[in-house]
């Protein structure tokens, strides 16, 4: 009884205490609250991308996630295992081929955007530091993208080559075109060992002919890029016309396609458009194999008549044979790509032989196939059908893709007379480079309306007033300069140049008039 009474009267005492202790719980609570609102307060507040929990970050920070998707990805077992087995052996990781880390499209657009961003040797990612192309690219990256660079919708202009040249004379003339621009090609390459670090085309040219050296081969570098450009815009607009628009004036339809290209010239990062270079190029492969098969098919059933020789428009299929050097500017910083400098001539002669034969090829059975009724686009002559419309399509989404690139290193070019290079470039000037940039875009439109009635002449112009320079001319100067070899070869190859460029151009030009 007397212990029932003891625990009674304690029971109130507990409970006192223990409201006691449950305020002051809440008064320290309540102290750290304000505590921690008044820190707020006086903290700056971090931005909502810095607060988030880095999830999308785990791969960079555990290397054990990052291997373990890797092993998740098509054929990461087999990359895999070769590792294990070449570090067991004792092999340095960094010592590995990069394509036995990383997946073959991975490899393929990290080369693909190191050697784009330096056409020419030129940085063309906007207002950002200069950075130099790293060795590492594979051999068969490498011959990915020689033929990539050499590849393009121009093969479909040399049908009406072979018209203007004659089955027999286009058959000799346009090869001894392609092997002396390969030659004048490993010329460059020589001409750039004379240096010992990364060397765009503009710099070789002022190491051999000084400032004037480098603003002669910059100005036909713009010139050749912005006319590459405008045929671009011709091309699109025909296929556009026959594809969807039939009823639609073929110079509407370029102003129109304006609208299109100015959102991808605006691109600021050159990163960004990997995936259209990538997806013109797949384009272009597809194309051919189907024009190809198209042309075979046409010559069976069609029996036209040909002319073997055709002296007097000879100079106009030569022009139009000049075109194909649109890859040129691809040359050295591919060289700089290479993981094995030593084989590149052999692959770039590999490859470029190959290419040649093709377009050579698709030149051949396009005449064979259609005679004097060629199109300056053979696409135009095939009949309708599912086949036709796929081709005509993926080569509209080709010039489509691969118009920025083109058009990036002239207007680069350009832009260095009225903008200053700045890392954090504020917002008008931006606005100011997109409207520039738009402006060129709107000048070439014009002079591609006035281009579109005689295609075949505009393409050959373009091929010998620009083309032949950067291909025949400023390679062999530099290499009689700077590496003093076979000098006699050198000075035919520059009387060569000049006069085809000289005698080529006046043709073409007197044909507008």
């Amino acid at each position: 009884m007397g212990a029932a009474v003891a625990s009674e009267a304690a029971a109130p005492a507990a409970t006192g205490s223990t409201a006691a202790a449950s305020s002051s719980q809440r008064e320290r609570s309540d102290v750290a609250d304000l505590q921690k609102q008044l820190l707020q307060e006086r903290s700056p507040g971090l931005p909502r991308n810095n607060s988030w929990s880095g999830t999308e970050n785990r791969e960079s920070m555990s290397p054990e996630l990052a291997a373990s998707r890797r092993l998740r990805e098509p054929g990461g077992f087999r990359r895999g295992f070769l590792q294990a087995q070449a570090i067991n052996q004792g092999l340095q990781a960094e010592d590995l081929p990069q394509t036995w880390s990383q997946r073959l499209i991975d490899t393929l657009a990290a080369t693909n955007f190191q050697v784009e961003s330096h056409v020419y040797g030129l940085n063309l990612s906007d207002d950002e530091d200069a950075q130099p192309i790293r060795h590492g690219a594979s051999n068969l990256s490498i011959a990915f993208l020689i033929f990539k660079g050499n590849c393009g919708c121009a093969i479909l202009y040399m049908p009406r080559g072979w018209m203007h040249g004659g089955l027999i004379l286009a058959s000799i003339v346009v090869p001894l075109i392609g092997f002396a621009s390969i030659w004048c090609a490993l010329l460059l390459l020589k001409v750039r060992l004379t240096t010992e670090s990364h060397a765009g085309y503009g710099d070789l040219m002022n190491n051999a002919l000084g400032p004037k050296g480098r603003a002669a081969s910059n100005l036909f570098i713009v010139l050749l890029q912005l006319g590459i450009c405008c045929t671009y815009f011709i091309v699109a607009s025909k296929l556009l016309q026959t594809t969807l628009l039939p009823k639609a004036p073929l110079e509407l339809l370029i102003v129109g396609m304006t609208v299109f290209m100015v959102p991808l010239v605006a691109v600021r990062k050159v990163a960004s458009l990997w995936p259209l270079s990538l997806a013109g190029t797949a384009l272009v492969i597809l194309g051919l194999l189907i024009v190809g098969t198209l042309e075979v098919q046409a010559v069976v059933e069609e029996s036209p008549e040909l002319t073997l020789m055709n002296w007097s428009q000879l100079l106009v299929c030569v022009g139009q044979a000049c075109f194909m050097f649109e890859g040129i500017g691809l040359i050295l910083p591919t060289y700089d790509a290479s993981k094995k400098p030593e084989d590149f001539p052999w692959i770039y002669v590999l490859v470029q032989t190959g290419t040649l034969a093709v377009v050579c090829a698709i030149g051949v059975l396009g005449y064979l196939a259609f005679g004097s009724d060629v199109s300056n686009l053979i696409l135009l002559n095939f009949p309708q059908s599912i086949a036709v419309f796929l081709v005509r399509f993926a080569f509209m989404l080709q010039v489509w893709c691969s118009f920025p690139l083109q058009f990036l290193p002239a207007t680069r070019l350009l832009e260095t007379f009225f903008f200053t290079p700045v890392s954090d470039p504020p917002l008008m000037r931006k606005a100011a480079k997109t409207a520039f940039r738009a402006l060129v875009v709107v000048l070439l439109a014009g002079v591609a309306v006035l281009g579109a009635s005689k295609l075949d002449n505009f393409v050959s112009l373009i091929g010998a007033l620009c083309g032949v320079p950067l291909a025949f001319v400023f390679p062999a100067v530099a290499h009689y300069i700077l590496v003093k070899e076979c000098l006699w070869s050198d000075v035919l190859l520059v009387a060569f140049g000049i006069a085809l460029t000289v005698v080529v151009t006046g043709v073409n030009v007197a044909a507008f008039f």
